[in-house]
């Protein structure tokens, strides 16, 4: 019985190769290349025949699908991303199986994350900047969670640049905050409000670091002191961390941001 979980690992790594440029799926959907593996699933991209448009394929990895877990978990994924009625979130298209593999379609966005962004374009944020767009992320994050939804996993490699559009992506983690396939045992700050505000939290200080020199003899300090900062983006960040006492409502989070909005595009006195 010990055995059967590693075996059962190796196995999946067989049936869960990664599939070759040209291959077809249903005799619709044509492998261009892999685009990444997840928790739970492979994603291509690919050219659908139907749509004639490439769009994102996501099949369900091995060890998911002969789970009903796995299974519930990729329903759940579709269900939440066919609720949501706004551009900055994929489209869904297709769902179905090929072979026993459970997959889905949607919207590819021609974009860049923020991870290859800041990490590979070496391109750099002003605080103002960075601060534009942390608050075109809190504007989706209202939007998710006025629908209900907290997404939970706002890292930089789901937030993507579309032009001037930032787009999220990645619904896997995400939750309805009532549903009845919450489990007790998550921690209710898992699945509420504040795991977002979180997370954009620190979005903002990736987004402010990428403007960080250093001569690389310097100590290490705390962030509030190695970046030259507003004392308002300073007291939203902290805030937002739950380092000082975490905002209660979105419209005061919204309010404490236009602040540090209209202070971060000035010269400023720091502490």
């Amino acid at each position: 019985m010990m055995l059967f979980k590693p075996v059962v690992l190796a196995f999946s790594s067989l049936i869960d190769k990664e599939l070759a440029e040209g291959e077809k799926i249903n005799e619709r959907y044509v492998i261009e290349k892999f685009l990444g593996m997840g928790s739970y699933g492979h994603s291509y991209l690919v050219y659908d025949s139907y749509l004639e448009k490439k769009v994102v394929l996501k099949l369900v990895r091995f060890h998911k699908r002969i789970t009903k877990k796995g299974l519930r978990i990729h329903q759940y994924e579709i269900d939440l991303l066919k609720s949501l009625q706004h551009t900055s979130f994929p489209t869904v298209f297709d769902e179905g199986m090929w072979g026993r593999v459970p997959f889905f379609t949607m919207e590819y966005i021609q974009g860049k994350t923020f991870e290859q962004l800041i990490f590979t374009d070496g391109q750099k944020f002003t605080e103002a900047e960075s601060l534009a767009y942390g608050l075109k992320l809190l504007e989706r994050i209202e939007y998710l969670h006025h629908k209900g939804i907290v997404h939970r996993d706002l890292r930089i490699p789901n937030l993507m640049l579309e032009g001037e559009d930032l787009k999220v992506i990645d619904f896997g983690l995400a939750k309805w905050l009532s549903h009845a396939d919450n489990k007790k045992r998550e921690l209710k700050s898992e699945i509420s409000p504040q795991a977002d505000y979180f997370q954009l939290g620190h979005f903002l200080l990736f987004l402010l670091y990428s403007n960080y020199e250093t001569n690389g003899s310097e100590k290490e300090r705390p962030w509030d002191e190695e970046l030259s900062l507003s004392l308002e983006t300073k007291q939203l960040i902290k805030r937002l961390l739950q380092v000082e006492e975490p905002f209660e409502t979105y419209n005061e989070l919204k309010t404490c941001f236009l602040h540090a909005v209209n202070k971060g595009r000035k010269k400023h006195v720091t502490f």
